[in-house]
């Protein structure tokens, strides 16, 4: 598997953060993966980065919500 490194962002506005495992590819559309996502602004801010940090690795919950 290759790994993919990006830059960290901290996100600024409130947001619910779901962490992605079985159903992820990389190669998902983007259709496929902003089927119900924010305004295209909110998603140009942080298209290509990395809020990973924001959930801890080993949470049970795969939902953060993040600034509410």
């Amino acid at each position: 598997m290759a790994q993919f490194n990006k830059e960290k962002v901290d996100v600024e506005e409130p947001a619910l953060l779901i962490r992605l495992t079985d159903s992820f590819r990389y190669e998902m559309s983007e259709v496929e993966l902003y089927d119900a996502v924010p305004p295209e602004e909110i998603r140009n801010k942080y298209n290509d980065h990395s809020v990973g940090h924001l959930i801890s690795q080993n949470a049970q919950n795969p939902i953060k919500y993040v600034n509410v």
